[in-house]
């Protein structure tokens, strides 16, 4: 029971509604599978239609070749350029009767068949009188005989043209009422589905409700986040390929942007503080504007370790999910805290074992603020259970400036361990700064 209460209760409407989904599922399988496979016969014969249509339009074009070539056959009187449309009308009747094949090999229907079986027979009526019109002699009939005979060709390829069409015609009907038949099913399917898994109870649909908003609404907000994203990496790309400036940057030259950057967003959190009801209008849009200016930065970075064959962004944000996930055990895990300084205890821990470090001290930056290189140097002993004697009251001087200093920062973060002493430092000054402007 203990298990059970343990799971979240989000878990546990995931697990009802798939539950109730495959029961659904399972029951309307039958009628769905039918449905896919009435479908792909569909697919088939829409297929099918398509290269008889094809087909068809190729053979209407080359018998349009044919009578023109048989008018001027009729007409011309030079030897040679009746070789010419001779050539060429034997090369349209291959093409048609290898086009005719294809078309023959996509018949279906009895209607199909029927006028197949038309366009046939008005094909072997015409081809008699093309054949004699194409082995006429020049010499050997009189015109008149030739125009006669070119009039029932003509009158034959008029029925041949029409059976063509009308088997044309008849082709895109049916693709359209596959195609049309196939729409309508995949709906049907669709509406199956949704009624058999959401309709099996009133729970089924209670829960659809809340994964809609448990599941929908995020999904939509990390899209939209990694659309603005991935618009962004493109910029940056494209003002390394396009800009000077930009094509010109190293690591190196960008380090002190990334700086400037940096404390730039330290200032504009200055001004925004704990937040609340007494932060300026404004605090929050500079605050957004030079968290901008500092993602930049990282992706600027980030670009050019992707030019290098390095790693990519995505590569960055997999990277720190992973340790994230990893060092919060008592958020994705079974471990238990009793407050912060477990939290930051556990922290520390993990992150040594994680880098193999033989002490906790091991891979601080020597180039940190001295302020905010004493506050994590006490964090981590703390965690150690070593704690710095204060003593704030001592007047003899015998304590260094740098005990003192060490001391005063122990002790703020005794009395508030959320403090940050360099920038309360850095908030002092700036008060100091600002009345002696007033007097100035």
């Amino acid at each position: 029971m203990y298990l059970i209460n343990s799971i979240p209760i989000s878990v546990k409407l995931i697990v009802s509604f798939l539950i109730v989904a495959a029961i659904g599922a399972y029951s309307g399988y039958d009628s769905i599978n039918k449905a896919r496979e009435m479908t792909d016969a569909n697919r088939v014969m829409f297929e099918k239609c398509t290269v008889a249509i094809s087909s068809l339009g190729e053979a209407g074009k080359d018998f349009q070749r044919i009578r023109v070539n048989l008018r001027d056959l009729a007409l011309l009187t030079d030897a040679e350029e009746v070789n010419v449309r001779r050539e060429r009308l034997g090369q349209c009747t291959a093409s048609v009767l290898k086009n005719l094949a294809d078309v023959e090999k996509t018949l279906i229907s009895d209607k199909d068949k029927e006028h197949f079986r038309n366009t046939m027979e008005a094909w072997a009526a015409y081809r008699p009188h093309m054949e004699e019109l194409i082995s006429l002699e020049k010499d050997g009939k009189t015109k008149e005989f030739k125009s006669s005979l070119f009039g029932s060709a003509f009158v034959l390829a008029k029925k041949f043209e029409a059976d063509l069409t009308l088997l044309t015609r008849d082709k895109v009907a049916t693709a359209e009422r596959l195609a049309k038949e196939n729409q309508t099913r995949a709906e049907q399917s669709i509406a199956t589905t949704t009624r058999m898994v959401l309709g099996g109870t009133v729970m089924a649909m209670l829960v659809g409700i809340v994964l809609s908003a448990m599941i929908s609404i995020p999904l939509r907000r990390v899209a939209r986040v990694a659309g603005e994203v991935a618009a962004f990496v493109e910029l940056v790309a494209k003002l390394r390929a396009e800009c000077p400036w930009d094509g010109e940057q190293t690591h190196r030259t960008l380090t002190r942007h990334l700086l400037e950057e940096t404390y730039e967003v330290l200032e504009a959190l200055g001004a925004v503080g704990d937040g609340g009801a007494a932060v300026p209008s404004d605090a929050y849009d500079h605050l957004e504007e030079e968290l901008g200016d500092l993602f930049f930065q990282i992706v600027f970075h980030t670009t050019l370790a992707t030019e290098a064959g390095a790693f990519g962004l995505a590569d960055v944000a997999r990277g720190i999910h992973h340790k994230l996930v990893h060092r919060h055990p008592h958020v994705f895990g079974s471990v238990e805290v009793d407050g912060t300084d477990q939290v930051v205890a556990n922290w520390e821990a993990i992150k040594k074992q994680e880098k193999g470090r033989a002490s906790i001290f091991d891979g601080m930056p020597a180039d940190l603020p001295a302020l905010l290189y004493a506050l994590k140097v006490a964090k981590k002993a703390s965690s150690l259970g070593v704690e710095v004697a204060i003593d704030l009251d001592a007047t003899d001087g015998t304590l260094p400036l740098g005990e003192r200093l060490l001391a005063l920062v122990v002790a703020a973060r005794r009395a508030d361990p959320d403090v940050d002493p360099e920038t309360e430092l850095r908030a002092a000054a700036a008060a100091l700064r600002d009345r002696a402007k007033a007097i100035e």
